[in-house]
């Protein structure tokens, strides 16, 4: 009976979700900026910001600094809508993010996590895991790998890019950020999240990818959320948060 209840339970807030995504609009005219106004947000119950105020520029490298359990990891979050605010609003390129479909607002993003997951799959599956990844052709695809310095690794797995990723096969932590960021050059989104995602790099592929970002800056929005002095360097400007 408990169980039955619960179904009933999840099947209404489903419902409500797509009742509710029925009457958002998709996100049109994308211009890359973003902004945070007065935004205050509560976890388990926990303040976790505070009338935080932030404008995004597109064009740019926008920084996000603070010390551990600051909220920048938190704000990426909410920009990509994982959480929703208590209070203030969020709107990426001039509409309310809250009016927008979540379909339409994932279109114009790349999340490059800090601790990316790969999932028990072939190295080419991992780095196409996201829509659209159906028209990626090999040479995009080596491209990509070339470019964060991954394609030499790849080369001297068992398999190539068909190794199978698991407890045989491991990619270090360096490796696996790598490869996010070569999924993220080929979703070629207008809007990129960048979580603390070099820190476990060699300094080689590290300059190689700030000359990336650098490069990808001129033609989209880069929010970078660090700690590291050398990443506030590649900054057009920063964001502290206390």
């Amino acid at each position: 009976m408990v169980v039955l209840e619960r179904i009933e339970e999840l099947d209404t807030i489903y419902n409500s979700h797509c009742n509710s995504e029925k009457e958002k609009t998709n996100l049109t005219k994308p211009n890359g900026s973003i902004e945070l106004h007065n935004v205050t947000l509560f976890l388990n119950n926990k303040l976790v910001l505070k009338e935080i105020s932030i404008n995004f520029e597109p064009t740019l490298i926008n920084g996000i600094m603070g010390c551990n359990g600051s909220g920048k990891t938190t704000i990426l979050n909410l920009i990509n809508r994982v959480y929703s605010i208590d209070s203030g609003i969020i709107k990426v390129s001039n509409q309310n993010i809250d009016d927008i479909k979540y379909h339409s607002l994932q279109e114009n993003f790349a999340f490059v996590k800090q601790n990316p997951v790969l999932f028990d799959l072939s190295l080419i599956d991992n780095i196409l895991l996201f829509d659209g990844s159906e028209k990626i052709t090999q040479e995009e695809l080596k491209n990509a790998c070339e470019a964060v310095n991954l394609l030499d690794d790849i080369n001297k797995m068992p398999y190539g890019f068909s190794t199978e990723f698991n407890d045989q096969n491991k990619l270090s932590v360096g490796q696996t950020q790598k490869l996010q960021i070569a999924r993220m050059l080929l979703m070629n989104r207008p809007i990129i999240l960048i979580d603390e995602a070099t820190v476990n790099l060699d300094e080689n592929s590290k300059e190689k990818i700030y000359n990336l970002f650098r490069d990808l800056s001129k033609s989209k929005t880069i929010i970078l959320a660090t700690n590291s002095d050398k990443d506030k360097l590649l900054c057009d400007n920063i964001n502290y948060l206390k």
